[in-house]
């Protein structure tokens, strides 16, 4: 199915897009927390930067002291200093 057929669906049944259309969320507290639903994996972890996968490409996230607080097949939270948030090859979803 499309993304323009899934979308259209999300909007006439008022379904939310990111469970529809396989979107990743993100959810951001302050500059000390990161909440990224819907990921495909960790691709990179350092306590510099974090790289997560999502559909059709990665959020960056960036700081000092970050670490895993909790990763669940759904979501995972990164805690610590937050600087930058990035998202690379994304298609335009």
């Amino acid at each position: 199915m499309s993304k323009k057929v899934k979308k259209k669906m999300a909007d006439v049944f008022e379904f939310p897009p990111d469970v529809v259309m396989d979107l990743h969320r993100i959810t951001v507290i302050g500059n000390i927390q990161v909440y990224v639903e819907n990921h495909r994996g960790i691709t990179l972890y350092t306590d510099t930067a974090v790289k997560i996968s999502v559909n059709g490409g990665e959020v960056v996230i960036k700081g000092n002291g970050l670490r895993l607080r909790t990763v669940y097949s759904d979501d995972i939270y990164v805690e610590g200093t937050i600087t930058e948030i990035n998202l690379e090859g994304l298609d335009g979803q």
